[in-house]
């Protein structure tokens, strides 16, 4: 694993307007659906603000996909509103195929005491996400989460409200690099001090 700060972007309802479109629970086996979303605008500029301001952070689109080969044109959706994320760094898994922990570049599985075996990531992977469920996968294995708040959840409706980091996706796109920039410069500070921490010890052991 690195401790370089890597930032995973959900899509659907995060990046793109998905819940908008009427029927969407039927209509995304159509052809054109998906590659036909709106974007949350502002969202969209935020990251590609990180992406160009930020050289040493990595960003990556991580994104859950149903089986059916129209869901492939997020990447056409990727190539028109956010070209910048490059074909390495678009991470389209199979919905079925668990928590978004399992994607991440450099995990690792290990055995617990109870012979259990677990993912692990770093917590300088970062995901951004409007589903509690993917979060708080995130959370337990190890990665930091932070909750996309968006036009339609965190009303409470079902289930108890995310009490973690958070972002609203329908707010100005400088409100928006500001909050993730304070999260990532705090991410800057803990690698600095882990690497000050490794470098006393050798200093005791010499």
């Amino acid at each position: 694993m690195t401790d370089k700060i890597r930032i995973f972007v959900d899509m659907d309802g995060t990046l793109a307007r998905f819940h908008d479109e009427n029927l969407y629970l039927e209509r995304m086996f159509e052809k054109g659906f998906f590659r036909d979303l709106k974007p949350f605008s502002n969202a969209v500029d935020a990251i590609k603000r990180i992406i160009d301001n930020h050289p040493n952070v990595d960003v990556y689109v991580l994104s859950a996909t149903i089986t059916t080969p129209y869901c492939l044109a997020e990447n056409a959706w990727l190539d028109k509103y956010l070209p910048n994320v490059d074909n390495e760094h678009r991470i389209l898994m199979e919905s079925s195929a668990g928590f978004k922990s399992l994607c991440v570049p450099g995990n690792y599985m290990y055995k617990d005491d109870n012979g259990k075996y677990h993912i692990k990531i770093s917590e300088n992977d970062i995901l951004i996400d409007d589903y509690n469920k993917n979060l708080e996968g995130w959370e337990r294995d190890g990665g930091t989460a932070i909750k996309a708040k968006n036009n339609i959840n965190h009303r409470g409706l079902y289930g108890a409200l995310w009490n973690g980091e958070l972002i609203d996706v329908t707010d100005t796109a400088d409100s928006i690099v500001e909050r993730l920039t304070e999260i990532i410069v705090s991410r800057e500070k803990g690698i600095e001090e882990n690497h000050y921490n490794e470098d006393d010890e050798e200093l005791e052991i010499d």
